[in-house]
């Protein structure tokens, strides 16, 4: 982490913690908001030095998103301080898992 902070970071590292609540984290298979907030320490950490270094999350709404997920979601970025300026919608595409998951209901990877 020490080597990416310091040398690989030119001003905005965006990552992609997705979502912030535990279902759609576990639906998607994505390790939670847990392990973005383990890495966004370290990367503080690390980048204290260097002025102008920025970590960035972005976050998905999916088709199966609740209301109750985005309203989290916005408590989440008040709590950090931050303002959303641009919103990203998923759009299943054709061939993919997800898609197939979108039209079926159905997860094929667990039947």
């Amino acid at each position: 982490m020490k080597e990416l902070a310091q040398h690989h970071v030119g001003g905005y590292l965006k990552i992609a913690p997705e979502a912030i609540s535990e279902r759609s984290a576990v639906e998607d298979e994505k390790p939670g908001i847990g392990t973005y907030d383990r890495f966004k320490a370290l990367f503080d950490k690390y980048s204290r030095k260097r002025q102008g270094t920025y970590l960035i999350p972005y976050f998905i709404a999916r088709p199966r998103t609740t209301d109750e997920d985005m309203l989290e979601l916005a408590l989440w970025l008040k709590r950090n301080g931050f303002r959303a300026d641009q919103v990203q919608a998923f759009l299943p595409s054709p061939m993919a898992t997800a898609t197939a998951m979108y039209h079926s209901g159905k997860d094929p990877l667990t039947r």
